[in-house]
């Protein structure tokens, strides 16, 4: 009997011994994922915390710019009728009459910002031609000249007359009006 007793005694320990080893094992695999949980939440937290600190930046900058943003608007907010009415009130200021041709609006490219291509002509003095190029690279709206040609079409110049130039050019002007084409 003292042989069953040690025999089994034996399995028992070796039993127990087992399952302490299992119990440790599933503890520190429990640890592990606690630790990869823990690290896991602190990352995320980290990343909403750094994207909440752009949004904020964000939004001081859209306050900070607000007036700006309303000026530039104001500037750039011009329908084509008023393009032409600026382009005419510089050949009056300039002393020579500008002739309009056809306003090409250009293709938008998924922009608020609309572009439209304007073919102008004008007769008269040399100093009079290059009056009304001066005023209309200062028009009080966003515009550059894409070409300006000017060309000698003959006549001499006599007391009281002025040799006759031609000026053509073609003006870019954008726009946040709606501009359909």
């Amino acid at each position: 009997m003292a042989f069953l007793r040690t025999r089994y005694g034996s399995w028992t320990l070796l039993g127990l011994a087992a399952c302490l080893w299992i119990a440790v094992i599933f503890f520190a695999w429990t640890i592990e994922g606690e630790k990869d949980t823990l690290a896991s939440s602190q990352t995320s937290a980290k990343a909403r915390e750094e994207q909440q600190s752009r949004t904020t930046q964000l939004q001081s900058l859209v306050r900070e710019t607000k007036d700006a943003r309303a000026q530039l608007d104001a500037l750039a907010h011009v329908d084509v009728v008023s393009m032409v009415d600026a382009i005419d009130m510089v050949g009056k200021d300039a002393g020579v009459y500008i002739q309009i041709g056809q306003a090409v609006p250009e293709a938008a490219k998924n922009s608020s910002v609309h572009a439209v291509n304007f073919g102008v002509s004008a007769d008269g003095s040399f100093a009079a031609l290059l009056r009304a190029v001066a005023l209309l690279q200062t028009l009080p709206i966003p515009a550059s000249f894409e070409q300006v040609q000017f060309s000698y079409t003959g006549g001499e110049s006599t007391p009281g007359t002025s040799a006759s130039w031609h000026m053509s050019a073609r003006i870019r002007i954008l726009s946040t009006a709606d501009i359909s084409s």
